[in-house]
């Protein structure tokens, strides 16, 4: 999004946005069409280079409601 206009782009120029980087990329042919379905399909180089974080205090889970307020 446009940073001094959030929420301006409409869902057709956020899809084209983002086939414009994954083609600049390499990860799509310049005329694939990018809705919610194909991007969904679409294979990430690193898919499979993430690890899940069995650390004891990973596990925190985030306040939604009723939070307590932090001290800044």
């Amino acid at each position: 999004m446009p940073f001094q206009a959030p929420q301006s782009l409409t869902n057709e120029q956020v899809y084209a946005v983002t086939g414009y980087i994954l083609h600049m990329n390499k990860l799509i042919e310049a005329n694939t069409t990018v809705n919610a379905s194909t991007l969904a399909a679409v294979k990430m180089p690193n898919r499979d280079g993430f690890f899940i974080d069995d650390r004891p205090d990973s596990k925190a889970v985030a306040c939604m409601t009723n939070c307590l307020k932090v001290p800044r």
